[in-house]
């Protein structure tokens, strides 16, 4: 099995070399599809074309590749250009020699022994899909639950992409169209999933900008979602973990160099 993963960015940059990391040892072929401006039009964070040029020199993937797409408003237009950036990472990773395929967002992490047994699974099936746990505030506040939300995680890397309807909730922009697939439970893998796990305030708003489901809400909707993520529940919806996959020494020792330099000190 040759596993090509294919990470797609716009913002979120500060995950960016940790979920590297966190892919290396698992993947035959990793490929970043980045671009400066949104597919809803604003352009990067300052930060990003020094960072993609730094972990460039590091080598901490096999492909890099800019896109400046089209300018889309709505939900399934952003949806729709979002799963073609992914399509773009999968044919390089299929020209490559892989066998199989994943397209992941950069605030999306796994555990390196469920990661091995979704490969595994990968070999029966078609596609696995797996359940998500939510993380808010910091990478050490995760909730007790997973999400309703599910992930297609690897499918065969010679299916395109394409949406279906399965019998979970799950994220149109990567799945494919079989009837052999499997849906993982919780027990077995979870994805980690960094949804509200920001450098600062200023980069948490940015996942707004393109974001196919923010797309379709109002500015009250966010700013209610904003200050929940500001006060997490730690004695109900949420818990307090370790910080796993080492996001906030990353920050600490790398990242805040980075950003201060690029963005401000007043940032």
């Amino acid at each position: 099995m040759r596993l090509g993963i294919a990470f797609i960015i716009f913002s979120g940059g500060e995950l960016l070399k940790p979920v590297l990391l966190n892919a290396r040892a698992m993947a035959h072929r990793i490929v970043v599809v980045y671009s400066l401006v949104s597919i809803a039009g604003t352009r990067a964070p300052a930060y990003l074309a020094p960072l993609i040029a730094e972990l460039k020199r590091q080598r901490l993937a096999d492909h890099w590749l800019e896109v400046k797409p089209e300018v889309h408003a709505g939900g399934p237009a952003l949806q729709n250009a979002k799963r073609a950036r992914y399509e773009l990472g999968r044919e390089i990773c299929r020209r490559e020699g892989c066998t199989h395929f994943q397209g992941r967002d950069v605030d999306e992490f796994y555990e390196a022994e469920q990661f091995v047994w979704a490969m595994l699974q990968a070999q029966r099936y078609d596609q696995v899909i797996v359940p998500l746990l939510d993380y808010v505030k910091a990478p050490t506040v995760q909730a007790r639950r997973p999400s309703r939300l599910h992930v297609p995680m690897i499918a065969r890397a010679d299916l395109p992409l394409q949406a279906k309807n399965y019998p979970v909730l799950c994220d149109f922009s990567r799945m494919v169209a079989t009837e052999n697939y499997r849906i993982a439970n919780a027990e077995e893998i979870v994805m980690h999933h960094m949804t509200a796990v920001r450098f600062n305030e200023a980069e948490l708003r940015r996942k707004f900008e393109g974001h196919s489901h923010w797309s379709g809400l109002g500015k009250d909707q966010r700013e209610q979602w904003l200050e929940r993520m500001r006060r997490p529940d730690l004695a109900g919806e949420y818990k307090a973990v370790a910080d796993q996959f080492g996001i906030e020494q990353y920050w600490r020792d790398e990242f805040s160099g980075l950003y201060k330099a690029t963005m401000g000190a007043g940032q």
